[in-house]
């Protein structure tokens, strides 16, 4: 016990909030506490028990961030299953921010947040081969939680703000492949337990994140957003330029579909608009530690997603080697592709091996991927049908 408090210690002196952190810290707790109180004066004129106990929630949440969080906290961080911080990531740092997400649109953005970091802490543990099947339960058990919560508050969601709805869920839906290609990546190489353990995870969180879609896994539409994104169109026999193979399908398959059109989403648009941002600015920063292919490749879908993002609609069909598809609103296929590319431009600043995958591998593991989810979606129905029968 001496010894944790020892490295509680030791970690707390090392950093600090820098000012301006502090004061959007301060900033966010006064307007959390403005909206509470403000709901609730406009319902009742007299004291409330609840408003004694939310100002009491706020200020105590606020005295711990400006105690605790002004040195331990933000070392917590980068803290994974195993370290010493790792308590304080979860029970006070998100159990904070969990406190301050208000409205619903804020409660699922932090959840997704939140399933996210679970799946970048497998990362760093898989990165250094220590992924064992208790930290790899742990970190499932943990995801499923938030996802589950995010769900539910979507169905909500839906009815109120659908377009945040489905920005959210879209962002979601591509930063879990994104980083399921990273971890096939870093472990490419490894025979041990952390190769096992690392692809039953990504095959859990794979699964659990598209729950939202149809019963038999990933739809095609789903699949061509992503593996045509990183897929490089395919030479004819005379030369000309063709779509890749998976997208061709998906043009196929959508033109099968109603073919509404759809509006374009201007939040979906701006939250494009703002991911793309980062991706140039991540990519400036780490251009010359990359391949001469992988730049080029990272180069031209930032192309092609600026490309969607200045378009007004959907047309249908392939442009370039991106799908768009019959109907389909352009801003979300601009967003999935920027929320990968970030996806994985942060990861590559984080590790030495390149987990940017190249176009013809990701293509190839999305739809091996879809196929075998597929089989074992039809084979589990006919199952269900077999006892339907039966009874």
């Amino acid at each position: 016990m001496n010894d944790f408090f020892s490295q509680f210690k030791d970690e707390a002196r090392k950093i600090r909030l820098t000012t301006e952190e502090r004061v959007a810290l301060r900033l966010r707790l006064a307007s959390a506490f403005d909206r509470e109180t403000a709901q609730i004066s406009r319902r009742s004129p007299l004291p409330s028990p609840f408003l004694i106990f939310n100002f009491r929630l706020v200020s105590s949440a606020l005295v711990l961030a400006l105690v605790v969080g002004s040195s331990v906290t933000y070392a917590a961080e980068s803290a994974v299953p195993g370290d010493v911080l790792y308590p304080v990531k979860i029970h006070v740092t998100e159990n904070f921010r969990d406190v301050v997400a208000v409205s619903d649109s804020a409660q699922v953005a932090w959840h997704t947040e939140a399933a996210e970091r679970r799946i970048e802490e497998a990362e760093q543990l898989v990165a250094h081969g220590v992924l064992t099947e208790e930290k790899k339960i742990e970190l499932q058990e943990k995801f499923d939680e938030h996802v589950l919560a995010a769900e539910e508050l979507t169905d909500s969601l839906k009815e109120t703000e659908p377009e945040v709805a489905s920005a959210i869920e879209t962002r979601f839906d591509s930063s879990v492949s994104a980083h399921v290609a990273i971890m096939n990546y870093l472990v490419e190489e490894d025979a041990t337990e952390n190769r096992t353990e690392s692809d039953a995870f990504t095959e859990h969180v794979s699964r659990r994140s598209l729950s939202r879609r149809t019963e038999t896994g990933r739809t095609m539409a789903a699949l061509a957003s992503e593996a045509s994104f990183m897929a490089p169109a395919v030479s004819s026999a005379d030369g000309e330029q063709t779509a890749p193979v998976a997208a061709k399908m998906v043009v196929e398959q959508s033109d099968k579909k109603s073919g509404t059109e759809t509006k374009t989403n201007t939040r979906v648009k701006k939250q494009a608009t703002s991911e793309l941002k980062e991706v140039e600015k991540s990519f400036k920063k780490i251009k010359d530690k990359l391949s001469s292919t992988t730049s080029a490749d990272v180069e031209n879908r930032i192309a092609e997603t600026r490309d969607l993002l200045e378009s007004d609609q959907a047309q249908g069909g392939v442009s370039g080697d991106v799908v768009v598809e019959t109907g389909a609103d352009t801003d979300n296929q601009a967003l999935r592709n920027a929320v990968m590319l970030n996806t994985f431009l942060k990861a590559q600043k984080k590790f030495k091996k390149e987990v940017i995958p190249s176009p013809v591998e990701l293509q190839k593991k999305n739809y091996d991927q879809d196929q075998d989810w597929s089989r074992e979606d039809s084979s589990e129905s006919e199952r269900r049908w077999d006892r339907d029968s039966d009874q």
